[in-house]
This record gives C-alpha cells, structure tokens and sequence, in this order.
C-alpha cells in the first residue's frame, strides 16, 4: 500500500519553495503527496487524506501550538523534519525559544535530515540530506542582462550586512537588493545604528532595493538576467545553500563566498565562481562585469550540473529509504 505523505508549508519563503520542489519529487517516486500551509492544517486532513507521514521544514509544526497538538492526537504518525538552517539558530527557532530544540530531541518515530554535517551531533540519530532542486521550476531563456550584481536574500547579520556595505561602496547602483521589505527596513536600522554607511552611500543603499521575489518564476528571471549573483553564507560551517542551487538551476552566473563543499559538488571557475575575502571578491566582480560572455559560459555549465547531480529526485529517493527500513512502509512504490 502507498503511503500518503503530508507536506507542511512554513511560514519560511525560502522553506516553502524547498518543499514545493521535493513535494514534486517523492509524488514521482510513488507517494500519495498532500501539501497544505502550515495555518491550514486540521483534524479533517488527516482523516481525509488517511495521512501516515508528516514532513516539514526546520522545526515545522511545532512552531504552531495548534498544530502541534492536532499531530499530537494520531499516534501513528512519523514525523521528518529537514533542516536547512542551524536548529539552535533564531532563524530555524523564530520567536521560540531552546526549549523547542530539547523537545524535538525526545520525539519518537521521528527523522531528523540536516543539510550540514556539523550540527548532525545535535539530534541523536540524525542525518546528512544536502538540498536539492527542481531544476525545471527555474528554467529561464536568456535574453539580456537587466542587473550588473545582485543579491537576493535577507540582509540580516553582521558578515552580510557589512560586505553589502562595501559592495554598495565601491559599486552603487550597479548593486541590487531583492528581499522583504521588512528585512530591508530593518538592515536600514542596523547600517545607521552601527554608523556603517554616510547618508550619500545610505540613500545609494536605499535606491538598490529592489522589492521582494516570491516564486520560481520571479526568483530565476532575477538570477538569469544578473550577471553576478551573489552569494553570502550566514548559515552552517561548510554547507551549500538553496540559493546556490536557485542561481545555477536559473542559468545564472554565481559568485560565492568559499567553502569546500563548493569544491567538492562543483568545478569552480567552470560551473561558478568563489572568493577568499573583499579584495578578491571586488577583483573578480571587475572581471565578470567586463568580461560576461565567460560568466555566461560558466552559468550554462553550471546549470547542467545541478540539473545532473543535485536534483530532488535524490533527495527523495534517500527519504524513501529511511522511511523503509522503519518498516512502516512496504517497498511496493518502484
């Protein structure tokens, strides 16, 4: 019998489109998929969808006291939880406190997947699942460059915040920003409380906002029609993040801060780019911007990588595997 799985959307913009694109992935595989938002979730849905298997984002239905104690009703259930965040951060707790990580560590029939080694001794028995993508949900025909660099994300902490700073320094409006807008009224807050921008770079910084993107569809024509997308990791110690997997699924040319699973998933220099520090970062934003003709070349790559070796499907399949050897589901789904 095939199980059904029922996937919780958070809160999380970017857990959203995580789950969006893996819930795609194990409906292929074999899984009866039910996806519904966090704040819609009820005793009916349940019932009426005979769930057996509930996934979510980071802490997922434990941030919702409603939800938790609806779950807490069918004792039946496994729960798997997929963390693309560090679990004792306030980015995976939001406005919880620790006492939510001391409670995930005692649930039984429980999964717990992580995205980066370093923090698996957090959970007993949890796991390493880098992220993936739906390669096909970004798919974007080039047709110009509307952005010199762009950077798309939460400009929240002090390491991004302060290279942003520079970045707006050095190449004003060629910079641009795309979050939410509270996010963006917030960094405002921070630049001028921490003095880190003069009111002539600050109103520059404020002129590079762009808005906020929320579908794939948004998200890959922003990354397509950059010719640097940037990325600055603010989560994990050694981990690739969504966005990485976002900017090449778009066909976009990415330029990332240096970490070694960078090397180990990818050819730099021929599917993206890394720098060391300001200086060589600055050095190679020159270098694209007067020579993109080799950054497309190199975003062409790139997608043809991610498209061959991170797709969710992978993803899905390990998922599948650990569910079986609960023995919980019969492997009657090839």
């Amino acid at each position: 019998m095939i199980k059904t799985i029922l996937i919780i959307l958070p809160k999380s913009i970017a857990g959203c489109l995580i789950l969006k694109g893996l819930s795609l992935a194990l409906n292929e595989i074999g899984f009866n998929v039910v996806v519904i938002n966090i704040d819609d979730i009820n005793n009916d849905i349940i019932k009426t969808y005979n769930i057996k298997i509930v996934l979510g984002y980071d802490y997922s239905y434990l941030m919702d006291d409603n939800v938790h104690n609806i779950l807490s009703q069918f004792k039946n259930l496994i729960f798997i939880h997929y963390f693309a965040d560090i679990p004792t951060s306030q980015l995976a707790l939001g406005d919880k406190n620790i006492e939510l990580y001391n409670i995930l560590k005692t649930k039984k029939n429980t999964i717990i997947y992580i995205w980066d080694e370093n923090y698996l001794n957090l959970f007993p028995n949890s796991k390493f699942l880098p992220l993936g993508i739906n390669a096909n949900l970004y798919k974007q025909n080039f047709q110009n460059y509307k952005y010199p660099i762009s950077f798309v994300g939460r400009p929240i902490g002090k390491k991004r915040i302060e290279l942003i700073c520079q970045i707006v320094k050095k190449y004003s409006n060629n910079f641009n920003l795309f979050c939410f807008k509270t996010h963006f009224q917030k960094s405002v807050e921070y630049i001028i409380e921490n003095k880190l921008l003069d009111e002539k770079y600050l109103n520059i910084y404020k002129n590079c906002y762009k808005g906020f993107l929320k579908t794939e569809d948004e998200l890959s024509f922003v990354y397509n029609s950059s010719c640097i997308n940037l990325n600055i990791t603010i989560q994990g110690k050694n981990n690739i993040n969504y966005r990485v997997y976002e900017v090449l699924a778009s066909e976009g040319f990415l330029l990332t801060d240096n970490m070694d699973s960078i090397f180990n998933n990818f050819e730099v220099g021929k599917d993206l780019e890394v720098y060391n520090d300001i200086d060589d970062l600055f050095d190679k934003i020159d270098f694209y911007l007067k020579n993109n003709y080799i950054a497309e070349q190199i975003a062409i790559n790139g997608s043809k990588k991610v498209q061959m070796n991170h797709s969710f499907e992978k993803i899905a399949l390990k998922i599948k595997d650990d569910i079986l050897k609960l023995g919980e589901v019969k492997n009657d789904m090839q």
